[in-house]
């Protein structure tokens, strides 16, 4: 039953971290589930919040008071302290006894003490419970839940950008995807207009160089088909790694990018955006905020243990023992004895060659650090922000260009076709313009991608 139990568990799991539809493909929201189960970055930070929240309850124990319990037990071959024994007949020389009084010498030995056994059992318990540190227990208590706290941030904060990263790269999967039709068609026309100007040249109505040229042409899409072929495969392996699947096939993949979402990002004002960025409940600024306060407490934290400063707690000691073990050997409550005490330690640092200052310094010094950090991420967002809205901007405009291009060559083409068709063109000139059309979509869609690329990059850091 345990056998089935745990196979049924498997099925379960697996059908919960790979959410793989009947008809073999994935949406944005299988890959997105998919990562979270799987994703071992997030796992990673997941380990890392666990350690900080080990942290805090370390800390927090320090309010309790800590119990040491010691068992001992010891054979003695020679114990050292032998028997005790007196000669009655030399002590009863020592008095001076009345003529006919003097007792008679008997010549026997009597035992004062039979001398140590060679077992020996001890049993303490001792009991340290701090009674005044300073603020230290209370301020690295604040200290680790801050910790935890940003990390947690972190976790959120990541958690959000890897959905921009995997929304980022099935947006290039889509655009490269489009890219790759369009060159192998224009391949196919290419190939086509190589097999025409190839006759022409044997027929003698144009120049081998032109031949030549049509070689090149078609090598250079083979060349492109490759990079864009690279570009996908290289995207195909950020998405397995985002998501944990490690056998995602591009074809499973369904999506499609929302391009006018581009637009209405730009219609955004910056200024916005970039205060939006820098928002305090963004978890990324929070996160820089709570590590500025344990740089703080990390402060307030040496000082307290600042020299003449001393620590007081309460001990409190019992102890058990002797050569009988309790309940167990004869006649143990004769032989053993007890022991109980109670103090107050003090305990501070006098002069340690500096090493204190130095610490506070130090820590004054993290505190400043911290400060600078946090300014230099503001600044860094604010900069990424007004540097990709630019970019945007460019891109979509490239864009609306290619797009315009796209309109004219495609009505410059149909008329080819229509002048071929009525018998008075050259099936040169329709594979031509062909060429040209899928030549301007490719860097439509390429113009899209940049716009994806850095659409995806301002929202990552103002959602």
């Amino acid at each position: 039953m345990k056998r089935i139990s745990l196979f049924i568990s498997m099925i379960l799991f697996c059908f919960m971290v790979l959410p793989l539809h009947a008809d073999g493909s994935y949406t944005f929201d299988d890959l997105e589930k998919a990562m979270f189960a799987n994703n071992t970055e997030l796992r990673g930070l997941q380990e890392e919040l666990n350690r900080s929240l080990l942290d805090v309850k370390d800390a927090k124990a320090n309010r309790w008071p800590t119990i040491d319990v010691g068992i001992s037990a010891t054979y003695m071959a020679n114990p050292p302290v032998g028997p005790i024994v007196l000669d009655p007949d030399e002590l009863m020389g020592m008095f001076d006894w009345p003529s006919g009084m003097r007792p008679t010498m008997t010549g026997d030995y009597v035992s004062l003490y039979e001398g140590m056994e060679s077992t020996q059992y001890q049993f303490d318990v001792t009991i340290t419970q701090p009674l005044f540190t300073w603020g230290k227990i209370n301020t690295s208590i604040d200290l680790y839940n801050n910790l935890a706290k940003a990390k947690t941030l972190e976790i959120s904060e990541r958690r959000q950008r890897l959905t921009h990263e995997l929304t980022a790269s099935l947006d290039g999967w889509y655009y490269l995807t489009n890219m790759s039709t369009y060159l192998n068609k224009q391949r196919v026309a290419a190939t086509r207009l190589i097999e025409l100007t190839t006759q022409a040249f044997e027929n003698g109505f144009v120049l081998e160089i032109d031949v030549y040229k049509a070689n090149v042409e078609i090598a250079e899409l083979d060349v492109a088909l490759a990079q864009v072929e690279h570009e996908r495969q290289k995207i195909l392996i950020q998405l397995r790694t985002l998501t944990g699947l490690d056998t995602l096939d591009g074809s499973e993949i369904q999506h499609r990018a929302n391009r006018e979402s581009y637009r209405q990002l730009l219609e955004q004002d910056i200024a916005a955006l970039t205060q939006q960025s820098t928002a305090a409940y963004r978890p990324a600024i929070a996160a820089l905020s709570i590590m500025e306060q344990a740089a703080k407490l990390g402060v307030r934290l040496s000082k307290s243990s600042l020299y003449w400063k001393p620590d007081i707690a309460l001990v409190t000691s019992i102890g058990y023992g002797g050569s009988r073990f309790p309940f167990i050997e004869k006649d143990w409550y004769r032989q053993n004895d007890y022991s109980f005490n109670v103090s107050i330690g003090i305990k501070s640092t006098v002069w340690d060659g500096g090493k204190i200052l130095n610490d506070i310094a130090r820590s004054q010094s993290n505190q400043s650090t911290a400060s600078i950090e946090a300014s230099k991420a503001k600044q860094h967002i604010v900069r990424t922000i007004e540097e990709q809205y630019s970019a945007l901007g460019l891109a979509l405009t490239t864009a609306d260009w290619h797009a315009s291009r796209i309109v004219m060559l495609t009505e410059a083409q149909q008329i080819e076709q229509q002048i071929f068709d009525s018998g008075y063109g050259e099936e040169t000139n329709v594979l031509t313009s062909i060429i040209d059309v899928l030549t301007a979509q490719v860097a439509y869609e390429r113009s899209l991608l940049e716009a994806a690329i850095c659409y995806h990059t301002i929202k990552a850091l103002v959602d």
